[in-house]
């Protein structure tokens, strides 16, 4: 079954019949892991790619680089098929090392985003309150961190970078 936006509705469950849930030994959230990994995994099989530059195109979300405060760095418009890049935080890059390099960075910002848009295209659940943003998030970080094929503590190493600038 190929997805197609607005045309197919597919539900996590499916996709965990699908592909199977995932318990990585070495995250202690596996609960929201498994949806964001199996959701990843679904993504880049029925696209054929897990590169994130060339998933948003076959997936018809565009890529739009901007400037704002550096209170995110990132964001996701679902219904418009948008994905925003904080110039501002790719400037933070670290040249030295490879982990946060401007490519690198924007790869997981972009992998974070697609996490968003896959799950609210997907899902259709709408996330709402205090929860169920925490939720939405962590699904984004685990569909990033599959998507990408980093360690699960890749991510917590990225958090502590943002939240260091």
């Amino acid at each position: 079954m190929r997805w197609e936006a607005g045309r197919s509705k597919i539900n996590i469950d499916v996709v965990h019949a699908l592909f199977g849930k995932v318990e990585r030994k070495d995250d202690k959230r596996s609960g929201v892991v498994e949806p964001g990994a199996a959701l990843a995994r679904h993504v880049a099989a029925e696209y054929g790619t897990a590169d994130v530059f060339e998933l948003a195109a076959r997936a018809g979300v565009r890529l739009v680089y901007e400037r704002w405060p550096l209170l995110t760095v990132g964001e996701c418009e679902p219904r418009a098929g948008i994905v925003r890049v904080n110039l501002a935080a790719l400037e933070q890059a670290r040249e030295g090392d490879e982990r946060f390099t401007k490519q690198a960075l924007a790869r997981l910002i972009i992998a974070h985003e697609l996490g968003h848009f896959f799950d609210a295209r997907l899902n259709r659940t709408k996330r709402q309150g205090r929860t169920g943003r925490q939720m939405a998030e962590k699904i984004a970080h685990a569909f990033a961190v599959e998507l990408l094929r980093l360690p699960s503590r890749a991510f917590e190493e990225y958090e502590r970078f943002w939240r260091g600038l």
